[in-house]
């Protein structure tokens, strides 16, 4: 049996949704204005000019009719081409196993790029030993006319049945083969596997969709027992822990800091994240109970409700303790981390009965914290989005996302840690899946990390909206089952599904700094390319230093 492979989304793979997405990137890149269109306006006159004697374009042709102080890009696409195009795992594993049984392969492909460029690339990328090479560029013929698999069938001596063809393309690669009696097998293409597997993801940009789409088939062929954890963590763990540990780590380079401390539990993916992409980073994941908190800062907070059941714990619970020995035990619990001006703490939502409060109260000096979301304005801190005692719908999906495999710490002695010995059937499930999150989480930042993809503070609520408004019912079946504590002595469970939110409701915020942030408007996606800088807000000293000060202006 001879087996024919295509070439573009079978034996190699982009990383965009859109081919023509490279001219975009292009475009950016080398800041050469007008690029896309006019690539894109040469690409549809060169097809329009087709005819049954001069079948094929070539890119020298499109080229050629584009302005002058454009020419100079041809090589420069090819040359973007080469970096971004990667090998397809499932292909290659085939590649390799046909050549090792002696089996004839042939690659057949409609494409305008030159041969030589071709053939090097896939030898690049690990196909190598092809037992012939049929370009439509070269040959002056097409797959979807039939001609270039007449030509191939010619040459090879080998009747149509004896041929298994292999494709994306459901016409060229499919429809016309199969007429003429060649075998076929339909390749989908790996941004329709995963718009399947993850239906919302449809409406993102396609740089995202298409990296997306690259590291979960990887992901698959890597992972072929993947239960729904590790897709969640893949496509919400790993897309939003990006999102959130980019901007602390950008933001920490801007001010200084050089030391990140992760709050545990809900810390506990974050931290890994960060050491995965940013290993220079020092960091630390320590733990602020809850009920430490309470004996120490007492029934504190913004929500009346809150701090009703904070006051009830203290009533019950706290008369006659010496809080003073909690504080200090804390106090020497802290000591191993050496929180300097260099320090910030990174936490996941707050009201203001937070992490950064119990660890000042007990240090007795003043922190930088970053926070997903604040509903309290503090002295100095950082908050990706900030409302004004306003819970909102990611506040309990990130906790049970990026939270730990341990029980929760019920104090902290001068004997250690003590986790709790009674732990709920809602806790055991939070503990049980947090590893497969983790797993699908940090492979997801890999590709992520690979692509350099860009992405703002916006991107990471309008992704969120998104899941949230197109959950399948396979999600909502599985999530159902993911509760988080609504009480301090962690009793009472919520669900963590709740109602997707409005864009203007929220804000990103920085306190004590002043910091140049872009930003990006969106449309109907999660993201788009223009962006514009925004005014950002205060300048003050933090921990008895004065940071730089620098204008922002608003385009």
């Amino acid at each position: 049996m001879v087996h024919s492979f295509d070439i573009f989304d079978t034996l190699l793979l982009r990383p965009y949704t859109d081919p023509q997405e490279v001219w975009r990137v292009l475009e950016e890149q080398e800041g050469a204005k007008g690029f896309a269109k006019a690539r894109k306006k040469a690409d549809a006159t060169t097809y329009a000019n087709l005819t049954e004697d001069h079948p094929e374009t070539s890119i020298e042709e499109a080229y050629s009719i584009m302005p002058k102080r454009f020419h100079g890009m041809m090589q420069k696409e090819m040359d973007l081409e080469r970096r971004v195009l990667q090998a397809n795992p499932e292909m290659l594993a085939l590649w390799n196993e046909l050549g090792l049984k002696g089996e004839k392969r042939i690659i057949i492909s409609d494409m305008y790029m030159p041969a030589s460029f071709i053939m090097s690339v896939l030898q690049e990328k690990g196909f190598s030993g092809w037992d012939g090479f049929y370009l439509s560029s070269e040959r002056n013929a097409r797959k979807a006319t039939g001609k270039l698999f007449e030509i191939m069938l010619k040459e090879q001596k080998v009747k149509p049945s004896e041929v298994l063809h292999i494709g994306d393309n459901k016409w060229s690669d499919v429809k016309i083969p199969k007429e003429m009696g060649i075998q076929v097998k339909y390749f989908k293409k790996v941004c329709d596997r995963l718009f399947e597997d993850f239906p919302f993801m449809r409406h993102i940009n396609g740089r995202l969709a298409g990296a997306l789409a690259i590291g979960w088939h990887q992901y698959k062929q890597d992972h072929p027992d993947y239960n729904y954890w590790n897709k969640i963590g893949f496509s919400m763990g790993g897309v939003l822990g990006y999102m959130y540990i980019k901007w602390i780590a950008d933001t920490s380079k801007k001010i200084g800091f050089n030391h990140l401390m992760f709050v545990g539990r809900d810390g506990y993916i974050l931290e890994k994240i960060c050491n995965k992409l940013y290993p220079s980073i020092k960091t630390d994941y320590f733990f602020a109970p809850r009920l430490t908190s309470i004996a120490v800062l007492g029934a504190t907070g913004n929500d009346p409700v809150a701090i009703a059941d904070r006051q009830r714990y203290m009533d019950e619970h706290l008369k006659g303790v010496d809080t003073e020995e909690i504080k200090r035990n804390y106090t020497q619990y802290l000591q191993q981390y050496n929180i300097d001006d260099k320090t910030a703490i990174v936490d996941g939502c707050s009201s203001g009965f937070s992490a950064q409060r119990l660890v000042e109260a007990a240090i007795n000096h003043n922190t930088f914290c970053f926070y997903l979301l604040a509903m309290a304005e503090l002295t100095t801190g950082g908050a990706l989005y900030s409302t004004q005692r306003k819970s909102l719908p990611f506040q309990d999906f990130s906790e049970f996302l990026f939270g730990a495999p341990t029980p929760p710490v019920v104090a902290i002695t001068d004997e250690g840690i003590i986790f709790a010995n009674n732990i709920s059937d809602n806790e055991k499930f939070k503990m049980s899946v947090s590893d497969d999150i983790l797993q699908g989480t940090l492979s997801c930042i890999s590709y992520l990390n690979n692509e350099m993809i860009s992405i703002t503070p916006d991107d990471w609520m309008n992704y969120f909206n998104l899941f949230m408004r197109e959950m399948t019912e396979h999600d909502k079946l599985n999530l159902s089952s993911a509760k988080n504590a609504t009480d301090v002595e962690q009793k009472t469970f919520s669900s963590i599904i709740r109602d997707a939110f409005p864009h203007k409701c929220v804000r990103l915020i920085l306190w004590g700094h002043e910091v140049l942030t872009s930003y990006y408007s969106y449309k109907n996606s999660c993201f788009v390319r223009e962006h514009y800088i925004a005014k950002r807000l205060l300048l003050k000293r933090i921990i008895g230093k004065q940071l730089f000060k620098q204008k922002v202006v608003a385009k």
